[in-house]
């Protein structure tokens, strides 16, 4: 399954802030590495799940926000540990002195 995703293009998306990359596919695969539930400390009610996932391109991970509007393709398991996804668009976010991405994909 490593063949199917795309090398190297984490590093360069990263390396980015966000601007589309030169050179890179513009749709990249990367495989799900994991995927963990963001609760806030105390829990708020009402609150919108945020979901953590960690995606690989073969060679690099990265820690990522998945956008609000995709929480259901993980409730349904459409996007699951070990799985690919296609991602359609990305930003780059700075938390606590950390990059992350959110992304926009098709599973």
């Amino acid at each position: 399954m490593a063949h199917l995703v795309t090398p190297n293009v984490l590093r360069a998306i990263y390396e980015s802030d966000g601007h589309p990359v030169p050179g890179i596919a513009q749709q990249p695969v990367l495989q799900v590495l994991a995927i963990r539930l963001i609760t806030s400390q105390p829990p708020q009610p009402n609150q919108t799940e945020r979901w953590r996932v960690v995606f690989s391109d073969g060679t690099y991970f990265i820690q990522s926000m998945l956008a609000t509007q995709l929480n259901p393709l993980i409730t349904n398991n459409e996007i699951v540990k070990g799985g690919l996804v296609r991602i359609l668009q990305y930003t780059m976010n700075k938390m606590k002195d950390k990059k992350y991405v959110s992304y926009f994909l098709a599973k």
